[in-house]
């Protein structure tokens, strides 16, 4: 509620403006200085609305299930929306915020700003991983397609009782295939399957090619998914789907496997020898991570990469100073 001189001044200004007379003892009021509205009087903003709204739809969601959030599109409204949002952001999170309620109003901040930046959550929770085919692949694909389109018009041709659309189909196939000095359509016909052959070897070839290529990248990256690739019967690489977080029973049921069941160790000499070999060595100190280590870290990462399990992308953590603080 606001306060009283407040509700006077207005009342004045309104009136003053519809040149109504009011009351003496609004005429005679003191003309006070208007107080400045106490911050819990104040009506929150939209973007502060907008912000609760999300976070009460997303709060306590699994992370799995959480739409993805799309690439940020800068304009010259979104640096002024990323401010609002990370002093929203600065006055919720404290240094003792449990991880999942971090996450989760992190994820309500990105959300938020990509809704205050006109653009469109979708509603899809998956992460797709789609196969794209080669521009090189598609063009030799087509091409072995249409070769093969052909001969199959031109054998049926030859037929006893072609049809009259066949037939069509053939003179434009041969008129186009003029190649050689007077072919006949028998000529023309091995020409085509030996192209097609030909198209086929280069397809191929160039699929070897490119599989080995993508092999040494993938070597270079990690060796260990490359290996566990190798080993898969398809050779495709890991998607998301197959590699599911476990749940806690499971993970539980994992280590108690191994660690819960005693084990009598073979204790021989050189074990014994390996441990008076480091003997001598220092313990590692300990190492504290500082804030300003955090945010170098942060700022060299990409806000167009795509988001990973969390489904938001890195601009909803490298804008927010009190994220970098947790």
């Amino acid at each position: 509620r606001l306060p009283p001189n407040i509700i006077t001044q207005i009342k004045r200004e309104v009136a003053s403006e519809l040149s109504i007379n009011l009351p003496a003892d609004l005429r005679n009021a003191d003309d006070e200085p208007v107080a400045p509205v106490p911050e819990a009087n104040r009506p929150p903003a939209a973007s502060e609305l907008e912000f609760e709204r999300i976070h009460l739809l997303y709060d306590g969601v699994d992370p799995m299930m959480e739409p993805r959030l799309s690439k940020l599109i800068y304009n010259n409204k979104t640096k002024p929306i990323l401010s609002e949002i990370n002093k929203i952001l600065d006055s919720k999170i404290t240094t003792d915020i449990p991880i999942e309620n971090l996450h989760s109003l992190i994820y309500s901040g990105a959300a938020t700003v990509l809704t205050l930046n006109k653009q469109k959550i979708s509603t899809d929770t998956q992460i797709k991983n789609v196969s794209v085919t080669p521009a090189w692949q598609r063009r030799i694909t087509n091409k072995i397609d249409s070769i093969r389109r052909d001969i199959g018009i031109l054998t049926q041709n030859q037929s006893l009782n072609p049809s009259s659309s066949v037939t069509k189909k053939a003179k434009a196939i041969l008129g186009r295939e003029q190649r050689l000095e007077n072919p006949t359509a028998t000529e023309i016909l091995d020409h085509l399957k030996q192209k097609l052959k030909a198209m086929a070897k280069k397809l191929r070839r160039y699929k070897e090619s490119n599989t080995r290529r993508q092999h040494n990248s993938q070597f270079s990256r990690s060796e260990r998914s490359f290996y566990k690739n190798l080993e898969s019967e398809d050779h495709e690489p890991q998607t998301l789907k197959e590699n599911k977080v476990p749940t806690p029973e499971a993970t539980k049921t994992f280590w108690e496997s191994i660690w819960g069941n005693p084990v009598i160790h073979n204790n021989t000499r050189w074990l014994f020898d390996e441990k008076r070999s480091t003997s001598s060595l220092q313990t590692m100190l300990e190492w504290e991570v500082t804030t300003d280590q955090v945010t170098k870290a942060i700022n060299k990462t990409s806000n167009w990469k795509a988001p990973g399990q969390d489904k938001y992308k890195i601009f909803g953590i490298n804008n927010s100073r009190s994220v970098i603080n947790i």
